[in-house]
Protein backbone atom coordinates (compact mmCIF):
# COMPACT_ATOMS: atom_id res chain seq x y z
CA UNK A 1 0.00 0.00 0.00
CA UNK A 2 2.97 2.23 0.48
CA UNK A 3 4.08 2.08 -3.04
CA UNK A 4 0.46 3.34 -3.78
CA UNK A 5 0.53 6.06 -1.79
CA UNK A 6 4.30 7.37 -3.22
CA UNK A 7 2.66 6.94 -6.84
CA UNK A 8 -0.07 8.48 -6.05
CA UNK A 9 1.87 11.35 -3.89
CA UNK A 10 4.00 11.39 -7.53
CA UNK A 11 1.18 11.56 -9.59
CA UNK A 12 -0.25 14.71 -7.14
CA UNK A 13 2.97 16.26 -7.43
CA UNK A 14 3.31 16.28 -11.06
CA UNK A 15 -0.20 17.26 -11.56
CA UNK A 16 0.21 20.29 -9.49
CA UNK A 17 3.78 21.32 -11.36
CA UNK A 18 1.88 20.94 -14.58
CA UNK A 19 -1.45 22.91 -13.05
CA UNK A 20 0.93 25.55 -12.66
CA UNK A 21 2.64 25.50 -16.24
CA UNK A 22 -0.24 25.26 -17.54
CA UNK A 23 -1.40 28.69 -15.39
CA UNK A 24 1.56 30.15 -16.22
CA UNK A 25 1.21 29.57 -20.41
CA UNK A 26 -2.12 30.77 -19.89
CA UNK A 27 -1.09 34.19 -18.04
CA UNK A 28 1.45 34.73 -20.75
CA UNK A 29 -0.80 33.83 -23.64
CA UNK A 30 -3.06 36.55 -21.90
CA UNK A 31 -0.62 39.06 -21.87
CA UNK A 32 0.36 38.06 -25.33
CA UNK A 33 -3.03 38.45 -26.90
CA UNK A 34 -3.64 41.80 -24.97
CA UNK A 35 -0.41 43.21 -26.65
CA UNK A 36 -1.74 42.22 -30.00
CA UNK A 37 -5.11 43.70 -29.12
CA UNK A 38 -3.76 46.94 -28.15
CA UNK A 39 -1.26 46.99 -31.15
CA UNK A 40 -4.27 46.47 -33.37
CA UNK A 41 -6.21 49.41 -31.78
CA UNK A 42 -3.31 51.45 -32.73
CA UNK A 43 -3.09 50.66 -35.38
CA UNK A 44 -7.59 50.85 -36.52
CA UNK A 45 -6.96 54.29 -35.16
CA UNK A 46 -4.13 55.32 -37.32
CA UNK A 47 -6.08 53.71 -40.24
CA UNK A 48 -8.94 55.51 -39.53
CA UNK A 49 -6.90 59.14 -39.14
CA UNK A 50 -5.21 58.25 -42.55
CA UNK A 51 -8.94 57.48 -44.07
CA UNK A 52 -10.24 61.05 -42.47
CA UNK A 53 -7.38 62.82 -43.91
CA UNK A 54 -7.86 61.18 -47.12
CA UNK A 55 -11.07 61.56 -47.37
CA UNK A 56 -10.58 65.78 -46.34
CA UNK A 57 -7.40 66.20 -48.64
CA UNK A 58 -10.50 64.60 -51.62
CA UNK A 59 -13.00 67.05 -50.21
CA UNK A 60 -10.33 70.09 -50.79
CA UNK A 61 -9.73 68.92 -54.37
CA UNK A 62 -13.77 68.76 -55.44
CA UNK A 63 -13.96 72.01 -54.07
CA UNK A 64 -11.07 73.48 -56.24
CA UNK A 65 -12.81 72.16 -59.42
CA UNK A 66 -15.91 73.20 -58.48
CA UNK A 67 -13.68 76.84 -57.96
CA UNK A 68 -11.88 76.20 -61.36
CA UNK A 69 -15.68 75.77 -62.66
CA UNK A 70 -17.76 78.71 -61.47
CA UNK A 71 -14.97 81.29 -61.74
CA UNK A 72 -15.51 80.91 -65.69
CA UNK A 73 -19.18 80.13 -65.50
CA UNK A 74 -20.70 82.87 -62.74
CA UNK A 75 -19.89 85.83 -64.69
CA UNK A 76 -21.21 84.45 -67.83
CA UNK A 77 -24.34 86.79 -68.44
CA UNK A 78 -27.44 84.45 -68.42
CA UNK A 79 -28.91 85.42 -71.65
CA UNK A 80 -26.88 85.82 -74.99
CA UNK A 81 -23.78 84.46 -75.37
CA UNK A 82 -21.07 86.58 -74.18
CA UNK A 83 -18.25 85.79 -77.45
CA UNK A 84 -15.69 88.14 -76.28
CA UNK A 85 -15.72 87.43 -72.77
CA UNK A 86 -15.75 83.50 -73.74
CA UNK A 87 -12.66 84.08 -76.54
CA UNK A 88 -10.66 85.84 -73.77
CA UNK A 89 -11.79 82.95 -70.94
CA UNK A 90 -9.36 80.32 -69.24
CA UNK A 91 -11.57 77.58 -69.59
CA UNK A 92 -10.68 73.87 -67.98
CA UNK A 93 -10.61 71.12 -69.79
CA UNK A 94 -11.97 67.38 -70.66
CA UNK A 95 -9.61 66.43 -67.84
CA UNK A 96 -10.97 68.81 -65.15
CA UNK A 97 -14.57 67.19 -65.91
CA UNK A 98 -13.08 63.96 -65.42
CA UNK A 99 -11.66 64.76 -62.37
CA UNK A 100 -14.76 66.04 -61.19
CA UNK A 101 -16.29 62.56 -61.66
CA UNK A 102 -13.81 60.59 -60.02
CA UNK A 103 -13.89 62.73 -57.02
CA UNK A 104 -17.16 63.15 -56.81
CA UNK A 105 -17.68 59.12 -56.92
CA UNK A 106 -15.79 59.05 -53.34
CA UNK A 107 -17.80 62.03 -51.89
CA UNK A 108 -21.29 59.70 -51.96
CA UNK A 109 -24.24 58.82 -54.51
CA UNK A 110 -25.70 62.39 -54.38
CA UNK A 111 -22.30 64.10 -55.16
CA UNK A 112 -21.81 61.86 -58.40
CA UNK A 113 -25.39 61.82 -59.45
CA UNK A 114 -24.92 65.60 -59.08
CA UNK A 115 -21.32 65.74 -60.87
CA UNK A 116 -23.00 63.18 -63.84
CA UNK A 117 -25.36 65.70 -64.54
CA UNK A 118 -23.41 68.91 -64.55
CA UNK A 119 -20.77 67.18 -66.79
CA UNK A 120 -22.58 66.91 -70.12
CA UNK A 121 -23.41 70.84 -69.22
CA UNK A 122 -19.67 71.85 -69.00
CA UNK A 123 -19.41 69.95 -71.50
CA UNK A 124 -20.93 71.61 -73.77
CA UNK A 125 -19.92 75.10 -72.60
CA UNK A 126 -16.25 74.03 -73.21
CA UNK A 127 -16.99 72.99 -76.62
CA UNK A 128 -18.70 75.97 -77.04
CA UNK A 129 -15.56 78.32 -76.07
CA UNK A 130 -13.28 76.10 -78.49
CA UNK A 131 -15.39 76.39 -81.05
CA UNK A 132 -15.65 80.43 -80.47
CA UNK A 133 -11.91 80.28 -80.28
CA UNK A 134 -11.43 78.71 -83.53
CA UNK A 135 -12.77 81.43 -84.86
CA UNK A 136 -11.36 84.36 -86.52
CA UNK A 137 -12.39 87.47 -84.20
CA UNK A 138 -12.19 89.51 -87.64
CA UNK A 139 -15.32 87.57 -89.12
CA UNK A 140 -16.73 87.19 -85.64
CA UNK A 141 -18.81 84.00 -84.37
CA UNK A 142 -22.45 83.51 -85.46
CA UNK A 143 -24.86 83.32 -82.90
CA UNK A 144 -28.06 81.76 -83.60
CA UNK A 145 -31.61 81.20 -81.51
CA UNK A 146 -30.71 77.70 -80.93
CA UNK A 147 -27.47 78.16 -79.67
CA UNK A 148 -28.30 80.88 -77.58
CA UNK A 149 -31.12 78.80 -76.00
CA UNK A 150 -28.66 76.02 -75.51
CA UNK A 151 -26.10 78.27 -73.71
CA UNK A 152 -28.77 79.16 -71.28
CA UNK A 153 -29.49 75.98 -70.74
CA UNK A 154 -26.63 74.33 -69.99
CA UNK A 155 -25.62 77.80 -68.10
CA UNK A 156 -28.17 77.26 -65.44
CA UNK A 157 -27.83 73.46 -65.59
CA UNK A 158 -24.27 73.85 -64.96
CA UNK A 159 -24.53 76.12 -61.74
CA UNK A 160 -27.28 74.44 -60.46
CA UNK A 161 -25.84 71.18 -60.16
CA UNK A 162 -22.28 72.71 -58.87
CA UNK A 163 -23.99 74.54 -56.31
CA UNK A 164 -25.54 71.27 -55.21
CA UNK A 165 -22.27 69.34 -55.05
CA UNK A 166 -21.07 72.24 -52.80
CA UNK A 167 -23.84 72.18 -50.91
CA UNK A 168 -23.96 68.30 -50.56
CA UNK A 169 -19.93 69.05 -49.65
CA UNK A 170 -20.18 71.03 -46.95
Amino acid sequence: MERYEVLIAAAAAVQAVATAVLVGVTIWYVRLTQGILLTSQAQLADARSLLEASLELSRNHLRGQLAKFTAVIDPLPPTGIPVSQLRLSAVWSEADEEKLLHLAAGSGPAVAEAASRAVPSLMWLRELHGRIARTSEVHGYGVNERETRLYQQHRVAALRELKAIDEATS
